[in-house]
């Protein structure tokens, strides 16, 4: 759809605290009660659900999601399409491969 020219929304909810040096692609939805520190960029079509942080210098790659209460430290990476159980926490300095699910159990996808 992008190549015919489609655009598509992004929703970040009021009381999400960002930093003005942190990018969020088209497409993501910021749910509320979120942080997002420092040069975070977050890429498209990312959710990004209720109560997280997000450290400094961290990339969450495009379609990831974080689930509730997710705490993702400084300096790490999501790679594409990565999933992030509620309450998992991720610590610094860590590389996340494409399509992984981190704390998250369960008969989903």
């Amino acid at each position: 759809m992008k190549a015919k020219g489609a655009r598509f929304a992004t929703g970040i909810h009021p009381s999400v605290i960002i930093s003005d040096t942190s990018i969020i692609a088209e497409g993501t939805v910021v749910t509320a009660g979120n942080i997002i520190t420092t040069n975070v960029q977050i890429g498209a079509h990312v959710i990004v659900n209720l109560a997280c942080t997000i450290g400094h210098y961290s990339k969450i790659g495009a379609y990831s999601t974080i689930n509730p209460g997710a705490n993702i430290s400084g300096d790490v990476t999501l790679e594409e399409g990565v999933l992030i159980g509620t309450n998992a926490t991720v610590l610094e300095k860590k590389t996340i491969g494409a399509y992984s699910k981190i704390g998250a159990w369960g008969d989903g996808p």
